[in-house]
């Protein structure tokens, strides 16, 4: 296959195997038990600015992107498993039979999940937004929320697509072990060093719910800019790069 037609039939399965996670059924469920939660924490939490900042400061927006962590897990690691062990494993088997390698569908079916999981995080962002800019149209700034969306959501979408890829082609157990260790990391890093304020604890985990609640208190201006200490951005810079090779690790193994 020439070049062109690698990239044409790249961009077909692709859209297929997109459109068929978008309409499933199990994900247009989670994007309504997400809107609603995500509703009920700007509605309750938020917008009380629980990070003892203004409810439209990166501080609180961040606690607000924070809430979807776990659900934004299970709906990464649910992809990975009708891929291999569900209902999708039908049509995994239909498709290595044809004669386009193994490889390259597992290239699109990655490919596909991780644009359906982005789909997923730009509807949560948006809707933290728009809830924001209804009520503090003049005060929210696009610039500032910026930062907490980079610095919460990468290094959660590479740790966690990281793991499940590379997991799930191993064993079923290591699969569902690695997310419940990564649910429970922030307790287990506690337990460990017997400190929930510890740089690890707070920062290691795929929450970082703790530090944005905590750290606001030690402000004298309470206006004072979203930002992330040393610390806290080398860690999270670590766990992105973990993720990251993971998840080659996890393209490769199956290739």
């Amino acid at each position: 296959m020439n070049l062109l037609t690698t990239n044409q039939i790249f961009i077909k399965l692709f859209y297929y195997e997109f459109k068929r996670i978008l309409f499933h059924k199990f994900y247009l469920g989670i994007l309504l038990i997400g809107a609603i939660y995500n509703w009920l924490i700007l509605k309750g939490e938020i917008i009380l600015g629980i990070s003892h900042t203004a409810p439209f400061s990166g501080w609180s927006f961040g606690v607000y992107l924070c809430h979807s962590i776990p659900l934004l897990l299970f709906l990464i690691y649910f992809l990975f498993y009708q891929l291999y062990y569900g209902t999708n494993h039908q049509v995994r088997v239909l498709t290595l039979a044809t004669p386009i390698s193994p490889s390259y569908y597992l290239l699109i079916h990655c490919t596909a999940i991780l644009a359906a999981v982005l789909f997923f995080i730009t509807l949560e962002v948006t809707e933290g937004i728009l809830f924001l800019y209804s009520l503090f149209p003049l005060a929210v700034s696009i610039k500032e929320l910026f930062a907490p969306i980079c610095f919460i959501y990468l290094p959660v979408l590479s740790l966690c697509f990281g793991f499940a890829l590379y997991s799930i082609q191993i064993h079923p157990v290591f699969f569902f072990g690695s997310a419940l260790f990564l649910l429970l990391l922030e307790p287990i890093m506690a337990f460990l060093l017997q400190d929930p304020s510890h740089i690890l604890v707070e920062a290691l985990p795929l929450s970082i719910n703790s530090y944005l609640i905590r750290y606001p208190l030690t402000f004298i201006d309470a206006d004072t800019p979203f930002y992330l200490i040393k610390g806290m951005v080398i860690i999270r810079i670590f766990t992105f790069l973990l993720g990251s090779g993971c998840t080659f690790l996890g393209i490769r193994k199956g290739f």
